[in-house]
């Protein structure tokens, strides 16, 4: 595992990356405060088919600071996943259309009413579980219409899904990406 961070105008941006060298990249960015660690049930399925870049971004996180944590490790194009907050996948997805392969869009309750989604040119595929709280169906899908063309897959369970059915949302994740 690589490990490290680069400097930018915000803060420092850390990162941790796994997997397999030669594979696709797969960019995983989590909310401010939550650390590397809220993929880690993830990450064996995960490691077996991509490159995994976790990002922890400094406030306010900026598609700027992760396409330079790119940038400062030679990766071109990735998968990008965002859970709880889909900010910087769908910015970078604008601004840096050709760096984007596919979004995955975890947890996703709400979104910025002033996002330009037009401009989203990477398939898309958003993840929820029946009884979330914090991204319940019902708001994921109106999420889901403003993502033209996107996927909605709908786990069993609450707000800890992604531990609680690590298997079945990292197949869900691999599918997508890999198809």
């Amino acid at each position: 595992m690589l490990k490290g961070e680069i400097s930018r105008p915000t803060g420092p941006a850390r990162y941790a990356m796994s997997g397999r060298n030669h594979a696709p990249t797969l960019v995983l960015l989590t909310p401010v405060g939550r650390g590397l660690e809220p993929w880690a049930p993830l990450l064996p399925q995960l490691e077996r088919f991509f490159r995994v870049l976790r990002l922890d971004l400094p406030a306010p996180q900026n598609a700027d600071d992760a396409l330079a944590v790119l940038d400062a490790l030679g990766l071109d194009r990735a998968h990008w996943a965002a859970l709880g907050v889909a900010t910087v996948a769908l910015r970078a997805a604008v601004s840096a259309p050709k760096r984007v392969l596919r979004l995955v869009l975890v947890g996703v309750g709400a979104l910025d009413d002033t996002l330009e989604l037009a401009g989203v040119v990477a398939p898309a595929l958003l993840v929820t579980s029946s009884g979330s709280t914090s991204a319940p169906p019902e708001h994921v899908e109106q999420v889901q219409r403003r993502l033209v063309g996107a996927g909605l897959v709908v786990h069993d369970g609450g707000e800890g899904f992604i531990a609680d059915q690590s298997d079945e949302v990292a197949t869900t994740l691999i599918e997508f990406l890999r198809d």
